[in-house]
Formats: structure tokens, sequence, C-alpha cells
């Protein structure tokens, strides 16, 4: 797997042999990065459930400043600490259950990933809320869910939060939710590809 652009463009992260690991295709991630752009320079990113780091490696890639990745499997986190050694990229890795991470990490972030494996919806479901209950992304920030085709998630899922973009693929969908900077309204768009 290649990073698209940025810094590190074409620099590669391993995919490595472990259970439940579904990296974002390339496609996807050309999708959510065209929307997240604009926001990426002097980001503050956290990464939960990793797997092998490219979302947020493309982040730091595009002008994040700091990226947080928080992985339970041992060899994904191994090889996404040397990754970023190689690349002298600005992250940091920690291995452990993202749930239990969630009290522990310092935010605020200006970005959120959340990219659990598909088949554990109640892992999924349980950090989406974590996430929204506690201080960790900043006003105007984002949370990123990508999960899988045709599972429900609220277009209002917490005060002060809001759906701002959505794309339909072919086995996945992403939503982009921000947290309001106390100017109202975001705006929603949906976007479907097969």
């Amino acid at each position: 797997m290649r990073i698209i652009a940025g810094r590190y463009r074409g620099r590669l992260l391993d995919v490595l042999p472990v259970g439940g690991l579904r990296p974002t295709t390339d496609r996807m991630r050309v999708q959510l990065f065209s929307w997240l752009d604009p926001h990426l320079p002097g980001a503050r990113v956290l990464d939960l459930c990793a797997g092998t780091g490219a979302l947020g490696c493309e982040a730091l890639s595009r002008g994040a400043v700091r990226a947080l990745f928080v992985e339970r499997a041992p060899a994904l986190v191994e090889s996404l600490g040397k990754r970023l050694a190689e690349f002298s990229a600005p992250g940091e890795v920690v291995m452990g259950d993202a749930r239990h991470h969630l009290d522990a990490v310092s935010g605020p972030f200006t970005l959120v990933f959340l990219d659990p494996p598909f088949e554990n919806e109640t892992l999924r479901r349980e950090l989406f809320a974590g996430v929204l209950a506690r201080d960790l992304v900043a006003r105007g920030g984002f949370l990123v869910l990508e999960s899988p085709r045709g599972e429900e998630w609220p277009e209002h899922p917490a005060a002060g939060w809001e759906l701002h973009r959505r794309a339909v693929h072919a086995r996945a969908e992403l939503r982009l939710y921000r947290r309001e900077d106390g100017e109202g309204s975001t705006g929603h768009a949906e976007l479907r590809d097969g």
C-alpha cells in the first residue's frame, strides 16, 4: 500500500496478514482526502484502530503536524513504528485496545479516524459514542467513520455534531462528521460510487 500524495508520496506501508485488517482502498482515500486537504496543514490527528496506519500517514504526508496511532496487533504496531521512523514522521504508535485509550489520549485533535474491523459493529459503535462523549475533537474538527455499506448512523449524533459529508462505495461508506465551531451548521453532501 502506497501513500497517495504529499511529502511521503509513493512511500510504502506494510499490509500484514493480521485478522480483521482491511485497509481503506485507494479510491476511498482519494475521496476522503479531497474533503480533508484544506484542513490538514497544522492538524493534530488521532488514528484509532490504525491497522496499516494509512489514514494517519496520509494526513501527515499532507501537512498534519502530529499523529497518534492506536493499534492492538503487535505486528502492526512494530511495522508502523518502523515506517514512521524511516519517514522521520511526527507520529507516535501506542499498542492497546482503542476503547482503553480514549481517556488516556490528550486532545483536542483536529481529526479523528475511526475504522475498526468491519465484523465488529459493537466496537465501532462504542468508539463512536466514546469519541463524541469526550472532548477529543476540537471545535470545527472532524471525525471520520468508515463502516460497512448500509449500516445506519445518525446525521446528528450529539449536540454540536452533524454529518458533513458522506460517500457510498461498493462495500463501505465514509462519513465525515464535523463538530460545530460555534457559527452554526456545516452543511451536508452525499456522493455515491457503485
